[in-house]
């Protein structure tokens, strides 16, 4: 009964300072890196067409989902996103071996250790205000 205490407390956007701000930093990292999908998925077909944003899509559907729970204050999508992005900094390191897209796999594996610390960071500190198990 308390854990759905706290959620529904924090789904009306009465999140304390560092929480909020620590979300703040999430979201602004989450976006960034589909952006930065998109822009490097332009940028490999010199084109944009209906194959090019299905070529996004598939990319990024794995981000996807997390989306609504991110917004709503979930802890567990928090926690969730943070296993996935793992995934995307492997795919960082792996495309910064090419040559051609070495500053591109960079960016993607910055952004993944940024995103990932970031979503640890709203965790622990959700988990610690809120006195609740993750």
């Amino acid at each position: 009964a308390r854990k759905l205490m706290v959620l529904k407390k924090t789904s009306s956007g009465s999140l304390p300072a560092p929480i909020k701000t620590s979300k703040r930093l999430v979201l602004n990292v989450y976006y960034g890196l589909i952006i930065c999908f998109g822009v490097d998925t332009i940028l490999i077909s010199n084109d944009f067409t209906l194959t090019v944003v299905l070529i996004w899509l598939i990319r990024v559907m794995p981000l996807l989902p997390f989306s609504v729970g991110l917004h709503q204050n979930h802890p567990r999508t928090y926690t969730w996103l943070s296993l996935v992005v793992l995934l995307y900094f492997i795919n960082g390191v792996l495309v910064s071996f090419d040559p051609e897209r070495r500053i591109m796999g960079i960016v993607y594996a910055v952004l993944s250790v940024t995103l990932f610390s970031f979503l640890i960071l709203f965790v622990r500190l959700y988990r610690e205000h809120y006195q609740v198990n993750l």
